[in-house]
């Protein structure tokens, strides 16, 4: 709930603001944060293999662009 909340405002003040695309970084394991992401409109579009130095797990790059899909806020 809290972190649908918190990115839904956040890409909804972004995009108001101008903001035409939305990158981030997350680890391949993250499967929360992934589902999240993905309820957002958010799409892989590369991997950084062994990017986190604690584990040398991949990271996914993730994009959205602002108008693709409304922000989910609330959810």
């Amino acid at each position: 709930g809290l972190a649908s909340s918190l990115l839904g405002h956040v890409l909804q003040l972004a995009c108001e603001t101008g903001m035409t695309d939305a990158y981030l970084e997350v680890r391949v394991s993250n499967a929360p944060a992934l589902a999240l992401y993905a309820r957002f409109g958010f799409t892989c579009r590369g991997r950084r293999k062994a990017y986190y130095p604690d584990n040398r797990e991949d990271a996914l790059l993730l994009w959205r662009a602002c108008g693709d899909k409304p922000a989910e806020i609330g959810e």
